[in-house]
């Protein structure tokens, strides 16, 4: 689930759209924390017009993917695998942002 980072609230569909049409490219994790069973993440991300923004990345470990990620994950950290640290963070990122401005299942304009 992707967040608006300032002032936070849920990414609807139409600024999803608008944003999947800028190309994000996540640049930097700004904080990191876990809250209950997601992974929560606040990146900066590099728009196409060289604009950037902030969104928060709440990823939970039980949905479409490999059950063991949170280890990999600690593991390139500890090891300082930062490409594949980014890799799987911009692959993420993008599945989600495609789901926003995609999947009625997600917050729709208009919707509190």
């Amino acid at each position: 689930m992707l967040f608006n980072a300032d002032p936070r609230g849920p990414l609807t569909t139409t600024p999803a759209r608008e944003l999947l049409e800028q190309q994000p490219r996540v640049m930097r994790v700004t904080r990191a924390w876990i809250d209950d069973s997601e992974l929560c993440l606040e990146v900066e991300c590099l728009l196409r017009d060289d604009e950037t923004t902030r969104l928060q990345m709440l990823y939970s470990w039980e949905r479409k993917h490999d059950r063991h990620f949170f280890a990999d994950l600690a593991v390139q950290l500890l090891n300082g695998e930062w490409v594949a640290f980014f890799e799987f963070v911009q692959t993420r990122f993008m599945e989600e942002l495609t789901d926003h401005a995609t999947n009625p299942a997600y917050p729709q304009d208009g919707e509190d």
